[in-house]
Protein backbone atom coordinates (compact mmCIF):
# COMPACT_ATOMS: atom_id res chain seq x y z
CA UNK A 1 0.00 0.00 0.00
CA UNK A 2 1.24 3.18 -1.22
CA UNK A 3 1.98 6.16 1.00
CA UNK A 4 -1.10 8.55 0.27
CA UNK A 5 -2.16 12.19 2.34
CA UNK A 6 -1.07 12.11 5.57
CA UNK A 7 0.79 9.07 6.09
CA UNK A 8 4.00 7.20 6.03
CA UNK A 9 5.08 4.23 4.76
CA UNK A 10 5.87 1.28 7.12
CA UNK A 11 8.68 -1.80 7.00
CA UNK A 12 4.94 -4.13 7.25
CA UNK A 13 2.79 -2.58 4.39
CA UNK A 14 0.84 -0.44 6.94
CA UNK A 15 0.68 3.10 6.83
CA UNK A 16 -0.06 5.51 9.34
CA UNK A 17 -3.48 6.35 8.90
CA UNK A 18 -4.99 9.46 8.72
CA UNK A 19 -7.48 11.56 6.93
CA UNK A 20 -8.31 10.03 3.80
CA UNK A 21 -5.60 6.98 4.08
CA UNK A 22 -7.85 6.22 7.29
CA UNK A 23 -10.58 6.36 5.22
CA UNK A 24 -9.43 3.93 2.26
CA UNK A 25 -7.65 1.67 4.82
CA UNK A 26 -11.10 0.97 6.54
CA UNK A 27 -12.93 0.13 3.57
CA UNK A 28 -10.04 -2.71 1.83
CA UNK A 29 -10.36 -6.28 3.06
CA UNK A 30 -7.08 -4.99 4.82
CA UNK A 31 -9.03 -4.36 7.75
CA UNK A 32 -9.34 -7.63 8.81
CA UNK A 33 -9.86 -6.45 12.25
CA UNK A 34 -13.66 -5.53 11.52
CA UNK A 35 -15.39 -8.49 12.31
CA UNK A 36 -14.08 -8.18 15.77
CA UNK A 37 -15.99 -4.94 16.36
CA UNK A 38 -12.61 -2.70 17.03
CA UNK A 39 -12.88 0.86 18.88
CA UNK A 40 -10.96 2.98 16.42
CA UNK A 41 -9.29 5.79 18.20
CA UNK A 42 -7.93 9.07 17.05
CA UNK A 43 -7.38 12.93 16.99
CA UNK A 44 -9.05 15.71 16.22
CA UNK A 45 -8.85 15.18 12.74
CA UNK A 46 -10.90 12.01 12.41
CA UNK A 47 -13.73 13.78 13.99
CA UNK A 48 -15.70 14.13 11.60
CA UNK A 49 -18.90 12.95 9.06
CA UNK A 50 -16.85 11.08 7.12
CA UNK A 51 -14.67 9.38 9.10
CA UNK A 52 -17.42 8.56 11.07
CA UNK A 53 -19.28 6.41 8.50
CA UNK A 54 -16.54 4.93 7.27
CA UNK A 55 -15.34 3.42 10.93
CA UNK A 56 -19.57 2.43 11.38
CA UNK A 57 -19.84 1.12 7.55
CA UNK A 58 -16.70 -1.40 8.62
CA UNK A 59 -18.87 -2.46 11.70
CA UNK A 60 -16.27 -1.07 14.44
CA UNK A 61 -16.90 2.02 16.84
CA UNK A 62 -15.40 5.15 17.30
CA UNK A 63 -13.62 6.86 20.20
CA UNK A 64 -12.22 10.49 18.59
CA UNK A 65 -10.95 13.45 20.50
CA UNK A 66 -13.41 16.51 19.97
CA UNK A 67 -11.84 20.44 20.09
CA UNK A 68 -14.35 22.78 21.12
CA UNK A 69 -12.65 24.45 18.70
CA UNK A 70 -13.57 22.27 15.86
CA UNK A 71 -17.00 21.66 17.27
CA UNK A 72 -18.70 24.39 17.45
CA UNK A 73 -22.03 23.19 17.19
CA UNK A 74 -21.36 20.45 19.78
CA UNK A 75 -20.06 23.39 21.86
CA UNK A 76 -23.28 24.96 21.23
CA UNK A 77 -25.30 21.84 22.59
CA UNK A 78 -23.28 21.85 26.02
CA UNK A 79 -23.05 25.03 26.65
CA UNK A 80 -25.30 26.50 29.51
CA UNK A 81 -27.06 23.06 29.84
CA UNK A 82 -27.18 21.29 33.35
CA UNK A 83 -25.39 18.37 32.15
CA UNK A 84 -25.34 14.68 33.34
CA UNK A 85 -21.61 14.66 35.56
CA UNK A 86 -20.17 12.06 37.33
CA UNK A 87 -16.78 13.49 39.60
CA UNK A 88 -13.93 10.39 41.60
CA UNK A 89 -11.16 11.09 43.50
CA UNK A 90 -7.78 9.42 42.20
CA UNK A 91 -5.02 8.95 44.51
CA UNK A 92 -1.72 9.56 43.43
CA UNK A 93 1.12 9.43 45.70
CA UNK A 94 0.25 11.22 48.45
CA UNK A 95 -2.36 13.91 46.87
CA UNK A 96 -5.49 13.14 45.43
CA UNK A 97 -6.49 14.56 42.25
CA UNK A 98 -10.34 14.89 41.21
CA UNK A 99 -11.42 13.78 37.51
CA UNK A 100 -14.97 15.18 36.60
CA UNK A 101 -16.76 13.50 33.72
CA UNK A 102 -19.26 15.35 31.65
CA UNK A 103 -21.52 14.13 28.97
CA UNK A 104 -24.35 14.67 26.31
CA UNK A 105 -25.93 11.83 24.59
CA UNK A 106 -27.31 12.38 20.61
CA UNK A 107 -25.60 15.63 19.62
CA UNK A 108 -25.31 16.32 16.15
CA UNK A 109 -22.19 16.41 14.90
CA UNK A 110 -22.12 19.00 12.56
CA UNK A 111 -25.37 21.73 11.22
CA UNK A 112 -27.16 19.76 8.57
CA UNK A 113 -30.35 17.83 7.79
CA UNK A 114 -28.20 14.18 7.54
CA UNK A 115 -25.80 14.98 10.78
CA UNK A 116 -24.73 11.61 12.74
CA UNK A 117 -25.85 12.00 15.63
CA UNK A 118 -22.56 11.00 18.33
CA UNK A 119 -21.87 10.63 21.94
CA UNK A 120 -19.95 13.49 23.57
CA UNK A 121 -17.84 13.25 26.95
CA UNK A 122 -15.58 15.54 28.47
CA UNK A 123 -12.60 14.64 31.43
CA UNK A 124 -11.35 17.87 33.43
CA UNK A 125 -8.37 16.92 36.15
CA UNK A 126 -8.15 19.46 38.83
CA UNK A 127 -4.74 19.24 41.10
CA UNK A 128 -5.18 19.31 45.07
CA UNK A 129 -5.63 23.11 44.51
CA UNK A 130 -8.25 23.08 42.84
CA UNK A 131 -6.32 23.86 39.16
CA UNK A 132 -7.71 22.24 36.07
CA UNK A 133 -4.63 20.32 34.94
CA UNK A 134 -6.17 18.41 32.12
CA UNK A 135 -9.02 19.29 29.81
CA UNK A 136 -10.28 17.02 26.83
CA UNK A 137 -13.51 16.05 25.23
CA UNK A 138 -14.02 13.26 23.06
CA UNK A 139 -17.30 11.96 20.18
CA UNK A 140 -18.22 8.19 20.68
CA UNK A 141 -20.86 6.18 18.70
CA UNK A 142 -20.71 4.00 21.93
CA UNK A 143 -23.33 4.88 24.64
CA UNK A 144 -22.32 7.23 27.54
CA UNK A 145 -23.39 6.89 31.07
CA UNK A 146 -22.05 7.35 34.72
CA UNK A 147 -20.82 3.84 34.44
CA UNK A 148 -18.77 4.13 31.90
CA UNK A 149 -18.05 7.37 31.25
CA UNK A 150 -14.55 6.83 33.36
CA UNK A 151 -13.34 4.09 31.61
CA UNK A 152 -14.21 5.90 27.91
CA UNK A 153 -12.62 8.85 29.00
CA UNK A 154 -9.68 6.76 29.95
CA UNK A 155 -9.40 4.95 26.44
CA UNK A 156 -9.32 8.44 24.98
CA UNK A 157 -6.75 9.68 27.03
CA UNK A 158 -4.41 6.69 26.25
CA UNK A 159 -5.00 6.40 22.25
CA UNK A 160 -1.25 8.32 22.45
CA UNK A 161 0.30 5.92 24.52
CA UNK A 162 -1.61 2.99 22.20
CA UNK A 163 0.58 4.22 18.99
CA UNK A 164 -0.92 5.78 15.36
CA UNK A 165 -3.89 7.81 15.21
CA UNK A 166 -6.37 4.52 14.37
CA UNK A 167 -4.57 2.29 16.98
CA UNK A 168 -1.89 1.13 14.45
CA UNK A 169 1.43 0.43 16.43
CA UNK A 170 3.90 2.68 15.62
CA UNK A 171 7.54 1.77 14.69
CA UNK A 172 10.17 2.45 17.29
CA UNK A 173 11.60 5.75 17.33
CA UNK A 174 15.06 6.45 17.20
CA UNK A 175 16.70 6.88 20.87
CA UNK A 176 18.76 4.92 23.77
CA UNK A 177 19.10 1.55 23.14
CA UNK A 178 17.12 -0.29 26.21
CA UNK A 179 15.26 2.11 27.11
CA UNK A 180 11.04 0.91 27.59
CA UNK A 181 9.08 0.90 24.89
CA UNK A 182 5.35 1.07 25.55
CA UNK A 183 4.34 -0.60 21.73
CA UNK A 184 5.02 -4.40 21.24
CA UNK A 185 6.13 -5.01 18.27
CA UNK A 186 4.94 -8.54 15.46
CA UNK A 187 1.55 -9.99 15.45
CA UNK A 188 1.76 -12.31 18.04
CA UNK A 189 2.27 -9.66 20.71
CA UNK A 190 -0.03 -7.40 19.15
CA UNK A 191 -2.43 -10.28 19.77
CA UNK A 192 -1.38 -10.76 23.41
CA UNK A 193 -1.75 -7.06 23.92
CA UNK A 194 -4.72 -5.99 22.25
CA UNK A 195 -6.39 -9.00 21.21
Amino acid sequence: MSGGEGSSPRSDGLVWASGESARRWLATPRCALCPTHPVFLGNDLFSNQPMCEAVLAGSGYFLFVCKPTSHPLIQEYTSGVDLPSHIICVKRGRESVTHQFRWLNAVPLRDSKDALAVNWLEITIHNPAGEVTYRNSFITDLPVDRDNVAELAACGRARCRVGGDVAIPTPHSAGRAGSPHPVPHGRASLTAAYG
